[in-house]
């Protein structure tokens, strides 16, 4: 009788044993689960800077000018409306294109989105906070998402 006493009296250790072992796992648990949605949100919004980028580049590519705005001005207006889930305002977003007259030449003639066979250099950055706050724990609070794109207009 005394083996069948100790056998029955064994679960109610192991249960909280059990959970011991949960509240010790549980953070690490939770760290990874937030990470893996930082890390998320960090390729969604380096994602959406490759769309904005991309989009803004093959606009300026075509060397249309659109009716009551420079294309300058439409190229921004492009890469903020791609951009604005990630930045508070627009003024966060740092848009800079250099035009160069060939693949060459090392020498830049304007700023601006160029003329016809042009080749251009847009640049485009933004900095944020991080998503969820979780990278501050090894010191980075801010992020920083950057493209850079070197297209020839056509001609």
């Amino acid at each position: 009788m005394h083996a069948a006493r100790r056998t029955l009296a064994r679960p109610s250790r192991s249960r909280g044993l059990t959970a011991l072992e949960f509240v010790i796992g549980l953070p690490f648990l939770l760290l990874l689960v937030i990470g893996t949605i930082e890390m998320g949100m960090v390729l969604m919004a380096d994602a959406s800077l490759e769309a904005a980028v991309r989009q803004a580049s093959r606009f300026g590519q075509t060397t249309m000018v659109p009716t009551g705005e420079t294309r300058d001005q439409a190229i921004t207006a492009l890469v903020d409306r791609d951009l604005t889930l990630w930045v508070k305002s627009p003024q966060q977003i740092t848009i800079s294109t250099t035009t160069y007259p060939s693949y060459a030449s090392g020498v830049k003639t304007q700023t601006g989105a160029g003329n016809l066979g042009d080749i251009v250099l847009y640049k485009v950055s933004f900095t944020r906070p991080t998503f969820t706050g979780i990278l501050g724990i090894v010191g980075i609070h801010q992020l920083t998402f950057s493209r850079t794109i070197l297209i020839q207009n056509e001609p």
